[in-house]
């Protein structure tokens, strides 16, 4: 059934936007992932070349060549700590839009699900539950005039017989992914939260995801900074190095 307002259209909206927006996310990560590698590269290969020979950096003062080799081995540290921090950050977003899509996806799936029986239902109530719920047609309980104790137990035969098929079912299905995951079927299905607490959940993974992201931004900019430096310095010995000339 397709969406009748504008809440509906809005979940349906997000849960088709949020694939396009994983990609986004992860292609920018591979991007930024793909720079840190070649700064990490350049600055392993002219960190080595310097420690091979250190001709390079002879121009300058001992104090300067120190600072040219503390950056780029600062490059390379900072480089390798962005991507492990970086990939816990990617892991976690993605468990964040994971239990968004999944959330949307059952605002949206259309799933009916049998109510349990009220002592305020009436014949007409429980003929149109069972219809709407059970995909079960009923209504000769209304021609018949069936008196309401025994629509009742029709309804609630029918919702036990669906309930403990459902458990079932259930049950089979938590303990395949939880073997599939290798993990205790306990902490792949936890107990069920109210509003609140699965609300400060969220929160709580997405603003740990979200400081992972920081600090790997951060991370990347220092790795940059101290190439850079790095570089720099260089630059000025082989400017030095050229205004001497050979030696």
């Amino acid at each position: 059934m397709p969406p009748t307002n504008t809440a509906d259209r809005l979940t349906v909206f997000l849960r088709d936007w949020l694939p396009s927006l994983q990609q986004d996310v992860e292609a920018q990560g591979r991007e930024t992932v793909q720079s840190t590698v070649w700064l990490v590269g350049l600055s392993s290969a002219l960190l080595t070349f310097i420690a091979a020979g250190g001709a390079l950096l002879k121009p300058l003062a001992p104090s300067w060549a120190a600072a040219a080799v503390l950056s780029l081995a600062g490059a390379i540290a900072t480089g390798v700590v962005q991507r492990v921090v970086y990939w816990l950050a990617e892991a976690n977003q993605r468990l964040v839009l994971y239990g968004l899509r999944g959330f949307l996806f059952r605002s949206t799936e259309g799933t009916t699900t049998p109510l349990p029986l009220e002592e305020w239902w009436s014949r007409t109530t429980i003929v149109r539950a069972m219809k709407e719920t059970m995909d079960l047609d009923y209504s000769w309980l209304e021609e018949m005039d069936v008196a309401l104790d025994i629509c009742r137990k029709s309804y609630q035969g029918q919702y036990d017989i669906w309930k403990k098929y459902d458990d079932e079912l259930m049950s089979i299905l938590r303990k395949a992914v939880a073997a599939y995951t290798d993990q205790p079927v306990d902490r792949v299905f936890p107990a069920p939260k109210d509003q609140d607490a699965a609300e400060a959940d969220l929160r709580k993974k997405a603003r740990r995801a979200r400081r992972l992201h920081v600090a790997a931004i951060a991370l990347y900019a220092l790795t940059g900074l101290l190439f850079v430096t790095a570089m720099s310095i260089i630059a000025v010995a082989l400017a030095a190095r050229i205004v001497r000339g050979p030696a």
